[in-house]
């Protein structure tokens, strides 16, 4: 259902949008929950940038790298565990070992310039900064607690 959003403003996909979270997708967090982790690498700038996938659809998440999100951020320290949690999960496997593996995620939606990029979603929506991850079918995001679905000013879920 991400990957169909439309983009702010009729902003088109060679459009970065500017400076600020553009309402509304861009300042709402949303859960992938059963996802697939297709592929990960470190960037340059030391984010984990992962692509998932929900059947025929793909997009990319992104755990920066702690210290670029500001200080007084209220979400440095989901990004910080959820980096920590990436990090001790693939510590010691080879870089394509663990593809295939069932993830939940959740993030801040993000539209990025639509470019060239493996896995990207056509309308470049992302979930970047990532805030919380957990590993298997069926696992508890930091902070989940009993279901509580359909209730206003949480967010939205997307499941396999």
């Amino acid at each position: 259902e991400m990957v169909a959003l439309p983009r702010p403003g009729g902003a088109g996909p060679e459009v970065t949008l500017g400076e600020g979270r553009q309402a509304p997708y861009e300042r709402r967090a949303f859960v992938l929950r059963n996802v697939t982790l297709e592929s990960y690498q470190r960037e340059r700038d030391n984010d984990y940038h992962l692509v998932v996938r929900d059947g025929a659809d793909t997009m990319v998440v992104e755990i920066p790298h702690p210290g670029c999100v500001d200080a007084p951020s209220p979400w440095r320290p989901q990004v910080t565990d959820a980096r920590r949690r990436f990090a001790e999960h693939f510590h010691r496997r080879s870089h394509g070992e663990g593809l295939r593996e069932v993830i939940s995620v959740a993030g801040v939606g993000f539209f990025d310039r639509v470019h060239e990029m493996e896995g990207g979603a056509p309308n470049g929506i992302e979930l970047h900064p990532v805030t919380g991850l957990c590993f298997g079918r069926g696992c508890a995001l930091p902070g989940d607690g009993p279901p509580t679905s359909n209730v206003p000013g949480l967010a939205p879920e997307y499941d396999d």
